[in-house]
């Protein structure tokens, strides 16, 4: 039971089965309901509407976050999704501040763990689990995932039988999102094939756990020597690739694959006489003093 009775939440509430099912389940110890509204749709007034009434009805604090076509000039569909998890999660940490309720509840299920685990895999992701943890952390954030044993069809049974209020989003049943692929694919497996798939991903972020802790032994040792190059190349190769990925998370640099991994490693043992290498857009690695750093280029080099 990772929720406790004795503790007060945040939750971010959608207005969907899953979520609603959340809220409902745990609306004793949930004081505040975080709601984005992102106006991409005709009837997202209506998904809100059905929070809010929920909330009015329970005495659950309504906060809504309203999404104006601003944003939406900005953003691709290809970025869209990863700009607004951004968005959605610093949200979450302005309303933590203001009513000082730091533990946040989130409706993630099992079906979204697979669908994260397999976009992970496809992309050949580098990291050191695969899915959506329990229990993790953004910024002063805790985040807990009370549901994530819990399947979609057993959640919208919840909700069914409880009389709870949901709406649905037609867009998770298009194909504009890579997400949406992944979903409509496993839509077609049988709960056993997909307990399968959920379990070996299980077995496998097991034994990633231990690898993990080794990694960081080395990488903390990396980062005291300042990214010495020397003692990375001394290291063993099965280690390189994930002492990249923890460098580049410790720079907080985004979309880690192992295409860009294996750039940053060329540029490493490199013979030529580089001192940098484009990493992303504004953003270069750079050898200085036999030391690794990232160095961001607007007005003049910044190193970050």
């Amino acid at each position: 039971m990772i929720v406790s009775k004795k503790k007060s939440y945040l939750a971010g509430i959608s207005g969907g089965p899953d979520s609603m099912a959340l809220l409902d389940m745990y609306k004793d110890v949930i004081k505040v309901v975080c709601h984005i509204n992102y106006h991409k749709r005709k009837n997202s007034d209506f998904d809100m509407k059905i929070v809010q009434q929920y909330c009015q009805k329970n005495n659950i604090i309504f906060e809504c976050l309203h999404i104006s076509n601003d944003y939406y000039e900005k953003a691709t569909e290809k970025n869209f999704q990863a700009l607004a998890r951004d968005l959605r999660y610093n949200f979450f940490v302005r309303i933590a501040s203001k009513y000082q309720i730091f533990n946040l509840l989130i409706a993630h299920q099992f079906d979204d763990f697979l669908e994260t685990a397999i976009m992970q895999q496809n992309k050949k992701s580098m990291n050191f689990y695969y899915g959506i943890k329990k229990i993790n952390h953004y910024k002063n954030l805790i985040i807990y995932r009370p549901l994530i044993n819990k399947t979609k069809k057993a959640l919208e049974k919840y909700c069914k039988k409880n009389s709870i209020n949901y709406a649905l989003d037609w867009t998770n049943e298009t194909d504009m999102y890579d997400r949406n692929k992944v979903r409509k694919i496993l839509a077609s497996y049988s709960f056993m094939k997909k307990k399968i798939i959920f379990l070996k991903f299980v077995i496998r972020n097991f034994f990633q756990h231990f690898r993990e802790k080794k990694i960081l032994t080395l990488f903390n040792k990396w980062k005291k020597q300042n990214f010495n190059l020397d003692f990375f190349k001394k290291n063993k190769k099965n280690n390189l690739n994930n002492l990249i990925y923890l460098f580049l998370k410790e720079k907080k640099i985004k979309n880690i694959n192992l295409g860009k991994i294996i750039n940053v490693k060329n540029f490493i043992f490199s013979q030529k006489n580089m001192k940098f290498n484009r990493l992303e857009k504004n953003i270069f690695l750079m050898k200085k003093h036999n030391s690794l750093l990232i160095t961001k280029m607007d007005k003049q080099w910044k190193t970050i």
